[in-house]
């Protein structure tokens, strides 16, 4: 199989990352993110999927899931932070990378770059946890 025939099977999985022939993250990415493991629920219309984040910063995050939507989709996410608060906002998918659940138990990454559009609730907490993380890595 040929190069061009890779780049279009990634990009028909939704893959949109270096390797498909964009930009790597590392290259938009303008801060350090920290792996954070943290319940979250989201959806187009209302946030009913359930994921957890494999890592965390101010204006991101990435969602560790089976169920990707397409770059550029808006959805609606609740973050059940550590300390029982619930912070809702409002992301945009920015990559997506389609993996199958047994995949994602073994390891491989799969799921959803986001960045945070809107806070609807609780983004003091959000930025005082991301804050909190980075002290305890960085310290």
């Amino acid at each position: 199989m040929g190069p061009g025939a890779v780049l279009a099977r990634r990009r028909h999985r939704g893959e949109t990352n270096k390797a498909a022939g964009g930009k790597g993250m590392n290259e938009k990415r303008h801060e350090s993110r920290f792996k954070e493991r943290v319940q979250v629920r989201y959806g187009e219309q209302r946030p009913v999927k359930i994921g957890f984040t494999d890592d965390l910063s101010p204006k991101g995050f990435f969602i560790k899931t089976a169920t990707i939507f397409a770059p550029k989709t808006e959805l609606k996410i609740d973050l059940c932070l550590p300390g029982g608060e619930t912070v809702s906002l409002e992301g945009t998918v920015r990559w997506a990378k389609r993996t199958s659940p047994d995949r994602i138990r073994l390891g491989q990454k799969g799921g959803m770059g986001i960045h945070v559009s809107r806070f609807v609730s609780g983004e003091e907490e959000y930025l005082r946890h991301c804050a909190e993380i980075q002290a305890k890595r960085m310290g």
